[in-house]
């Protein structure tokens, strides 16, 4: 119990960097190898996750009043979280319970680029912002079809998903059982 609710800290703070930052490796099925947290201090990223996710909380608390968005997305998140991310004997890592607790911070992220852009005062800053959210969703574009393309491939998708979670017995199951179709 113990080991769940540290590691737990942990991969909160992944489902916010793929939120941010997706990573095509790690979108999929198979966290079944996740390492779990044995104490607060190994790995570091235990800790250094938790102290995260409490400064997000205070900061969420501090803010409430000028930012009620960022307060509201921050608590949505994780009081979405709440109950699957807790004590109760569920998977570690399952991304699919992050799309409605992500819901209010996509919002968010969308609220403040279109802030920042329409703040900027001179125009090439505005047309450098700009760029770079298109670029952003134009990168964003780009692993969601390789996802899709690769999911559409039952076989490709087996040996991805075996050759990157190498540890998961869920993932070698996936390709053993494509093999043997």
């Amino acid at each position: 119990m113990e080991e769940r609710l540290l590691t737990q800290g942990r991969v909160l703070v992944d489902y916010l960097q793929y939120l941010v930052f997706p990573k095509a490796s790690s979108l999929g099925l198979y966290h079944d190898a996740y390492v779990k947290s044995v104490s607060l201090f190994q790995p570091i990223s235990t800790l250094l996750s938790w102290l995260f996710i409490l400064g997000m909380a205070a900061f969420g608390f501090v803010v409430r009043q000028k930012l009620p968005l960022v307060t509201l997305a921050i608590f949505w998140f994780l009081g979405g979280h709440l109950l699957e991310s807790s004590f109760w004997p569920l998977e570690l890592y399952f991304e699919h319970r992050n799309y409605l607790p992500v819901g209010l911070l996509s919002l968010l992220l969308v609220v403040a680029s279109f802030s920042l852009l329409s703040q900027a005062s001179k125009k090439f800053v505005k047309l450098t912002f700009a760029l770079m959210l298109l670029m952003y969703c134009l990168m964003l574009l780009l692993v969601m079809r390789s996802q899709v393309e690769l999911w559409g491939d039952e076989f490709e998708y087996g040996v991805v998903q075996a050759s990157e979670h190498k540890e998961s017995v869920r993932a070698r199951s996936l390709l053993i059982d494509v093999y043997s179709r």
